[in-house]
């Protein structure tokens, strides 16, 4: 039979039963699979030495029993021999209590050496832990309380288990978010509702993939290796991939709720309750495996932090991380007008359903949606200056005028222009910094030329305009009469 069938047939906890096992009063023959089998000779022996322990019998005394070193009627005897002795002590100590009693002396005035007298001095060498009771309820309690020493301390520190699952789960987040910037070129500051919610999701899934993995491995996973935890059978064994996979699908669903917002929450606290009262969580119950702790050192907070900080920098990195363009090296009018859709794409920027065609014009994105444009709205226009074929520099042409009327400097267009063309060459490295910094520059509305370098293209500026002035953000507001407006942003491969 099972350990857990063994719980429901002798009504002792596991760690009672471990108890006894590390004692070596109980053997059980290991499975082929390293499990315990415990027969029926078994459950009658553990019920035996429950007898005897309820009998005040030591560890030793049994052992001595089932070695054979000594007859259970001599035992008995002698255990009824001290059981009397201690009966004899205990009364003689109340008659002694009651006597201070009626003294009705304070501690200051308590004459000890009249009442040790009365004691009479062999009550010292009594045997220390065995209590005498009157009422029955009283001899329950000391029974369940030599119950309860005889088992094998259970490991708790939730929070300490907390930490260490939550450095775990930051882990996968992590390994997710790599996954989305580099494997689907994926912004993570303008991620839609879909991957946001995935964000949530794909970490458990991750978990429940990986952490068996670690477990088969390791017999540990990186937060519990950091934290001083160790899950392996009694023996050494590491668990399988299936018990690991069974175990922590057990914390995703009862320790963790899945995930789900408030239940979470609730399954946290829960499991809080359980794990301080000192009852078997539902994944320690599973199999034979046992969660050890190696100690509580400092440096080991020191390095959890220091790792958590070290995720939390790379979380924060991958924000920063600009994904190249499709196409790089010598290219086509047609390839800048994939690699413009493409960082328009990554950006979220519909530009009013608007994306370049093959000949690099506007075109609309998606015949589902039509807007309406005033009569003197104007596109931005794209010149390509090629040389058999292949782009070597190009223009991006705002021109407007009028007065009274709100004008768009289509900045995120340039700038998405700017990547577009400055990415695919091919010792460009980009990054958000770049396009931050080609945003900055992009941002100047006076009237001037301004020319600069960046990631090994040489970009120029020049500014025209009359009666305008910038309202807010990107935008202008042209005022008068004569208000006009004239931009080109010009770019070119450094030679």
């Amino acid at each position: 039979m099972t350990i857990r069938e063994l719980e429901q047939k002798s009504g002792l906890e596991r760690a009672n039963i471990r108890f006894y096992e590390k004692a070596k009063l109980l053997n059980p023959v290991r499975r082929e699979n390293g499990y315990r089998d415990y027969s029926e000779g078994d459950l009658e022996t553990l019920r035996r030495i429950c007898l005897l322990r309820r009998l005040q019998f030591s560890l030793e005394e049994i052992r001595s029993l089932q070695e054979g070193k000594e007859e259970l009627s001599e035992a008995l005897e002698a255990q009824l021999q001290r059981l009397e002795k201690k009966e004899q002590e205990t009364e003689r100590a109340r008659e002694v209590c009651r006597s201070i009693q009626r003294d009705r002396v304070e501690f200051e005035g308590l004459d000890a050496e009249k009442y040790l007298t009365l004691l009479e001095k062999p009550l010292q060498q009594a045997e220390l832990g065995v209590q005498g009771f009157d009422q029955p309820e009283e001899k329950n309690a000391a029974r369940d309380m030599r119950r309860e020493t005889d088992r094998l301390p259970r490991l708790r520190a939730p929070w300490r288990r907390y930490w260490a699952r939550m450095l775990d789960l930051n882990l996968y987040s992590l390994l997710w978010s790599i996954f989305l910037v580099f494997g689907l070129k994926v912004n993570l500051l303008r991620m839609g509702s879909f991957l946001t919610v995935l964000g949530n999701v794909v970490p458990l899934g991750l978990m429940l993939l990986l952490e068996p993995a670690f477990l088969r491995g390791f017999g540990t996973t990186p937060g519990k290796a950091i934290l001083g935890f160790r899950l392996e059978h009694e023996d050494g064994r590491k668990l399988t991939y299936l018990e690991g996979m069974n175990r922590t699908w057990q914390v995703v669903l009862r320790g963790m709720g899945l995930g789900i917002p408030i239940h979470s929450l609730y399954r946290y606290f829960k499991s809080y309750g359980i794990c301080m009262s000192g009852e078997l969580l539902k994944w320690e119950g599973l199999g034979e495996a046992e969660l050890t702790l190696k100690d509580t050192k400092v440096r080991r907070t020191v390095l959890y932090v220091m790792a958590a900080l070290l995720i939390l920098a790379a979380a924060a990195g991958l924000s920063f991380v600009l994904p190249a363009p499709p196409n790089r090296g010598e290219i086509t009018v047609e390839e800048f007008a994939e690699n413009y859709n493409f960082y328009a794409e990554y950006y979220k920027d519909d530009f009013w359903n608007k994306k370049l065609n093959e000949e690099g014009e506007w075109a609309d994105a998606s015949t589902d949606i039509v807007y309406q444009f005033p009569a003197s709205f104007r596109w931005p226009g794209f010149s390509f200056e090629e040389e058999d074929g292949i782009l070597t520099g190009m223009t991006v042409r705002i021109k407007f005028d009028g007065s009274g009327e709100l004008m768009d400097t289509f900045q995120m267009q340039q700038q998405i222009a700017a990547l577009a063309f400055a990415g695919a060459a091919k010792d460009a490295h980009l990054s958000a910094w770049t396009a931050l910094r080609l945003g900055n520059r992009l941002a100047v509305q006076e009237n001037g030329s301004l020319s600069f370098e960046e990631a090994g293209t040489e970009f120029s500026l020049h500014t025209e305009m009359e009666n305008y002035r910038q309202w807010s953000g990107n935008y202008l507001m042209g005022e008068g009469e004569g208000a006009w407006y004239l931009r080109e942003f010009t770019m070119r491969y450094a030679e």
